[in-house]
């Protein structure tokens, strides 16, 4: 598996701040006006982004063999590294969804409620960001050093 690359996730931004512009539009000219954003969708957002964190850095510790801690088995940590690269594409789509959604808002901040949908989009935007920030955190913790044969093998197809 190979780690997460900034292109992925800026193709994933981009794409999904597209859709959320389109959709809150549609919204707009169909319902007369936008949805408000929950305030628990950014809340949990940054409960996960901080979750991630947190378990980034307990992983590290395991792996370091730091005193007091256990030995992580080796099916948790593939699990872990799974979760980061879920975390960081899914946190990226998001984030994009919202960006684009108070991107459309903020075309027209004249009234509370356009306002209010505003600082609520950027709570989940904020929110998605830590997610993301979060998951590589636990993706490169998880990274395994190169070997002889993995740079042999990189070289070669780099060179076809």
């Amino acid at each position: 598996m190979r780690p997460t690359g900034w292109r992925i996730l800026l193709t994933l931004a981009v794409g999904a701040t597209v859709v959320g512009w389109f959709f809150a539009r549609m919204l707009e000219n169909r319902r007369g006006a936008l949805s408000l954003p929950p305030w628990s969708a950014g809340v949990v957002l940054t409960a996960c982004g901080i979750a991630l964190i947190f378990t980034a850095r307990r992983t590290h510790a395991r792996l370091v063999r730091r005193p007091g801690t256990t030995p992580l088995p080796p099916l948790v940590a593939a699990r872990l590294a799974a979760l980061g690269v879920a975390g960081s594409r899914a946190g990226t789509l998001v984030g994009g969804v919202y960006l684009g959604y108070i991107a459309y808002a903020a075309g027209n901040l004249e009234t509370d409620f356009r306002h209010e949908v505003f600082w609520r989009g950027a709570l989940c935007v904020a929110g998605a960001a830590l997610v993301v920030v979060g998951a590589l955190l636990l993706e490169r913790v998880l990274r395994l050093p190169d070997t002889e044969d993995d740079r042999d093998v990189a070289n070669d197809e780099h060179l076809t």
